[in-house]
């Protein structure tokens, strides 16, 4: 079997990768207002994590949240709306449209990704950037991605879903069924 990607790896390693991203976002994501409005953007493998988490939080939130995949915002999106932008190599064209939109209107960012234009971006605007680990693929840090969305979301008080995904992870580790760096094997193979 050949895995020139890395996914064994990385889905090996996916608990390490929540928590660690969750420790990441909640870093970032401390100084966040609570917006009215959340809006998150990306593509591909980095638009994933956007949609595990509006799914996971949905019911929770008290704020409405919408996803976009393209090159743009909605025009509602300005002051106290929170514009999550999310690309792991952080060059996306679209992502990085969808934040130069975002902050020509007012809204709040948080940005999300390894480095590229979108951390210069983020760290001109002085606003606030959760950096991931890099050297992966996008899909190979779906991990990474999505708990620093939900350690953000947590710590600036849109979910406690965040909370409750580290509280749930760390019960994994210590009954076994996660390792602190990756995941056990199924009793079933």
């Amino acid at each position: 079997m050949v895995d020139d990607g890395g996914m064994r790896a990385a889905i090996e390693e996916m608990g390490q990768q929540l928590l660690e991203g969750d420790r990441i976002g909640g870093e970032a994501g401390g100084d966040l207002a609570m917006p009215t409005a959340v809006v998150i953007a990306g593509m591909g493998g980095s638009a994933m994590s956007g949609e595990l988490l509006r799914a996971l939080v949905i019911g929770d939130c008290a704020v409405p949240i919408t996803r976009v995949r393209g090159f743009g915002v909605p025009s509602w999106a300005g002051p106290r709306t929170l514009v999550v932008c999310s690309s792991y190599s952080g060059d996306t064209a679209e992502t990085l449209a969808c934040a130069d939109q975002a902050h020509g209107q007012g809204a709040s960012l948080l940005c999300v990704g390894m480095g590229g234009a979108l951390e210069q971006r983020a760290r001109a605007w002085g606003v606030p950037f959760a950096q991931v680990p890099g050297g992966l693929h996008p899909r190979a840090a779906l991990g990474y991605l999505f708990g620093a969305m939900a350690g953000a979301f947590a710590a600036c008080g849109l979910s406690r879903a965040g909370h409750r995904l580290s509280r749930a992870i760390e019960r994994g580790v210590a009954r076994g069924l996660l390792r602190r760096n990756g995941t056990r094997r199924s009793p079933a193979r």
